[in-house]
């Protein structure tokens, strides 16, 4: 499981702080979702569910969306696809994509097609706030245009 319980988040963290807006979880484990839920609620992001990519293409064609964390390895379908559609709809939106079934190949994939990393489960919240935060930090223009160590610092290639 991704995170059992809900983790403390220090309140009075700025990053926490300017993080709103609406985070779009695809995974088609509805646990996943209601974990991540839960952490993310607490420093104000409102997070919306789909389980597969129809759900996920309907949602960002009727919602702005701030974010997408995207399981690679969904029901019947690739995640690197749905997140290539999304990005269609809603382009410079940043994207995260986690796994725990991902390769190397996988990761260059993501990388190359746009996602702003590829993490691999088990992850703690913490770890997936920061990599959030530097994301919508950088596709605001606060940072560099590029990410090329993302996929060098990714876990599930330096395993």
């Amino acid at each position: 499981m991704l995170f059992p319980v809900p983790l403390s988040i220090d309140a009075t963290s700025t990053e926490s702080e300017s993080m709103t807006g609406k985070l779009l979880i695809i995974d088609d484990n509805e646990r996943v979702f209601e974990s991540l839920e839960i952490n993310f609620r607490q420093i104000g992001f409102q997070c919306l569910w789909a389980a597969n990519g129809a759900e996920a293409q309907r949602i960002a064609a009727e919602t702005r969306l701030q974010a997408a964390i995207i399981d690679l390895s969904l029901e019947n379908e690739d995640g690197i696809d749905v997140m290539q559609r999304l990005f269609a709809l809603q382009p410079g939106m940043p994207a995260i994509v986690i796994t725990g079934f991902g390769s190397f190949a996988d990761a260059v994939r993501a990388t190359k097609l746009g996602a702003y990393d590829f993490l691999a489960k088990p992850l703690t919240f913490d770890r997936l706030n920061e990599v959030l935060h530097e994301a919508l930090r950088m596709s605001s223009g606060g940072g560099e245009a590029s990410r090329p160590e993302a996929v060098i610092r990714s876990p599930a290639i330096l395993a």
